[in-house]
C-alpha cells in the first residue's frame, strides 16, 4: 500500500519520491546555527552556544522553538542529541583551527536522554565517536524543566557528565515557574537565565540580579543573561550585569535573532570579512 506525505505547496508525493527530491535537492537535513556569549565586561565573545536548524521539504525551515516542543517528549529526541553533539564537537574543532578562543560549544541536552539509565553510554559514544580531544569544551544544556524531576537522577547525571569531563549548565533558568533553589546542590557550570528575567532585573536596577547572581556562584557556577533579539543594546545594560555578577549575556536559544550560520560567523561577530 503506497502512503502518499503532503509537502509544501500542497502536492502530494509517496515516501520514495520525497526521499529522491530531498537528495536531488542537495539541501542538508540540518544547518548548525552559533551564536556567541558575550562577556558583560568586555563585550567580546569567550563562548558560543549551537542549535540546529531543520530543513524539511515537508515542514519547511524549522527552528528549535518549532520542532523541540514535539520532539523533546519523543525518543526522536535522542537520535537529534547525537547529532547535536557531535556538531558542536565539530564546531569546537573548527574555531580552534580558526584560533578562535573559547571557553565551550554548548549543545541542548533533552530531558528524554538525560533521564534515561543509559544516558551515560550514549553521551560518552557520542563524545568518542566526535573525537573531542577536550571534552570540556563541549557544554551541554539541561532544561530547567529537569528541576521538577526526581532530583537524585537529575543530580546523578550531572554529577557523571562531570566524570566525563563536560561542562554543565541548566538553560531557561530563573523563569516565572522555575524552581530556582531547586539548584543548591547541583553540579552546575552555567546558569543561563530566561530572557524574561531580563526585564525583571532591570526593572529593580539589578538587586534582584545580584543576589541570583551570588546565589549561584556560591553553587560554584557561573550566569549568563539571555536576549530574545540580535540588537542586544536595546535589552540588556551590560555595565548593570556586569556589577550583579553576571559573566556573561547571550541570544535566546527559542529566538531567531543573534543566531547564524558557521561561515557567517567571522563577519557577524567578529567583523571580519
Amino acid at each position: 500500500r503506497l502512503v502518499f506525505i503532503l509537502v509544501r505547496g500542497g502536492v502530494y508525493m509517496t515516501k520514495r519520491q520525497l526521499t529522491a527530491k530531498a537528495v536531488k535537492s542537495q539541501v542538508p537535513p540540518f544547518t548548525p546555527l552559533i551564536a556567541p556569549v558575550r562577556n558583560t565586561l568586555t563585550n567580546e565573545p569567550y563562548a558560543f552556544r549551537s542549535v540546529r536548524r531543520v530543513n524539511s521539504l515537508t515542514l519547511g525551515t524549522l527552528r528549535p522553538l518549532e520542532y523541540r516542543v514535539v520532539s523533546d517528549r519523543t525518543q526522536q529526541s535522542v537520535k537529534m542529541a547525537k547529532g547535536d553533539l557531535l556538531s558542536a564537537a565539530a564546531i569546537s574543532k573548527r574555531l580552534d583551527e580558526k584560533h578562535i578562543e573559547h571557553k565551550w560549544v554548548s549543545v541542548h541536552l533533552p530531558l528524554k536522554l538525560a533521564l534515561r539509565k543509559d544516558a551515560m553510554k550514549i553521551i560518552e559514544q557520542s563524545i568518542k565517536e566526535s573525537g573531542a580531544s577536550n571534552p570540556g569544551k563541549i557544554c551541554l544544556e539541561l532544561p530547567s524543566d529537569a528541576l521538577y524531576e526526581d532530583m537524585t537522577i537529575i543530580s546523578a547525571t550531572l554529577k557523571d557528565l562531570k566524570l566525563l569531563g563536560l561542562t554543565t549548565a541548566l538553560s531557561s533558568f530563573g523563569g516565572e515557574y522555575c524552581p530556582i533553589t531547586k539548584l543548591f546542590g547541583l553540579p552546575v557550570d552555567v546558569c543561563l537565565f530566561d530572557y524574561t528575567a531580563a526585564k525583571s532585573f532591570l526593572a529593580d536596577k539589578g538587586r534582584l540580579a545580584s543576589s541570583l547572581a551570588a546565589f549561584v556562584a556560591s553553587n560554584g557556577g557561573e550566569s549568563v543573561i539571555c536576549v530574545n533579539s540580535g540588537d542586544t543594546k536595546n535589552q540588556i545594560d551590560e555595565k548593570l550585569f556586569f556589577a550583579s555578577g553576571f559573566v556573561g549575556y547571550t541570544s535566546w536559544e527559542w529566538g531567531e535573532e543573534g543566531w547564524f550560520e558557521e561561515d557567517k560567523l567571522d563577519a557577524e561577530v567578529f567583523g571580519g570579512e
